[in-house]
């Protein structure tokens, strides 16, 4: 069966927050709680007070979840306000996810979905 990204019934929420900087300190980066071993994660960093000129929301990493859990398997480029799919090699059983937002955010309102495709 083919892949269906646009129908929202094979969509899954996985993490969905909003995280405001304070005093002026940067946002630190986000690690979703639980193990993931989906094959399509959609990821949206939402920015609500982003200047027109923002293009990068942050960067999404995949971390092996091994002895060794800081491993970096993927570090995905993520457009400010827009989702992107990520592509999970299959060789990844499972995996931990993170984000790391701009410095200059102020508030990141993460969001990330897993594919469950019937």
């Amino acid at each position: 069966m083919a892949v269906n990204f646009a129908n929202p019934l094979y969509w899954i929420a996985l993490y969905d927050s909003l995280t405001t900087g304070v005093g002026g300190n940067p946002i630190a980066p986000v690690t979703l709680p639980n193990e993931l071993s989906y094959r399509f994660l959609r990821v949206t960093a939402n920015a609500p007070n982003a200047k027109p000129t923002w293009r990068w929301g942050g960067y999404c990493i995949l971390k092996v979840n091994e002895s060794n859990p800081q491993v970096q398997v993927i570090r995905l480029f993520c457009p400010v306000n827009t989702p992107v799919i990520l592509i999970v090699p299959d060789y990844l059983v499972s995996y931990r996810v993170s984000f790391e937002p701009p410095r200059w955010f102020d508030e990141l309102d993460l969001k990330v979905d897993g594919y469950t495709g019937q």
